[in-house]
């Protein structure tokens, strides 16, 4: 069981709310209200509740007689579940720095921070900085330099297969 501080709890309902906001949630209420009791329910470490049972009767309406086994609710909406994170995710969501994730097999949500990696912007920027500004000139002149010799061999190569 897993215990979530206020400032990650606070992320996590800050990304549910964006996802929640998207097409797919906005248009199916059911696959919103699993995602909703999914992670309120293990933020408030009652993952031992995420059950096929006790989500077809807490999410679904379901009576004491439901059976997981021989009724699929819980399996079809979660695979519809599944599909919509990663829609959302992909599109939507690709610059989200927080990722609500339902691995196949379990109804317990992972919640992962995506690291970005650095662009070359920043990481050259980065060296820019570092380098003395006197020498800044002479490194951009040669840059630039070497980029027209390889442009005219470029060139050069293709003269001979235009000939």
């Amino acid at each position: 069981m897993a215990e979530y501080s206020d400032q990650t709890a606070a992320l996590v309902r800050e990304n549910l709310n964006r996802v929640l906001a998207s097409d797919p949630f906005l248009r199916s209420e059911r696959i919103t209200t699993l995602l909703i009791h999914l992670v309120e329910t293990t933020l408030a470490g009652k993952e031992n509740r995420l059950g096929g049972y006790a989500i077809g009767i807490d999410v679904f309406g379901r009576d004491d007689s439901f059976n997981p086994e021989t009724d699929a609710i819980v399996r079809v909406h979660a695979g519809r579940l599944r599909s919509a994170l990663d829609h959302y995710y992909l599109t939507t969501g690709i610059n989200d720095s927080l990722v609500i994730d339902i691995p196949k097999g379990s109804y317990v949500p992972k919640f992962s921070e995506v690291k970005k990696a650095p662009s070359m912007a920043m990481i050259f920027g980065d060296i820019w900085r570092i380098i003395p500004h006197r020498w800044r000139s002479y490194i951009g002149s040669s840059m630039l330099f070497f980029i027209l010799v390889i442009f005219a061999a470029f060139l050069h190569s293709f003269s001979h297969i235009i000939h």
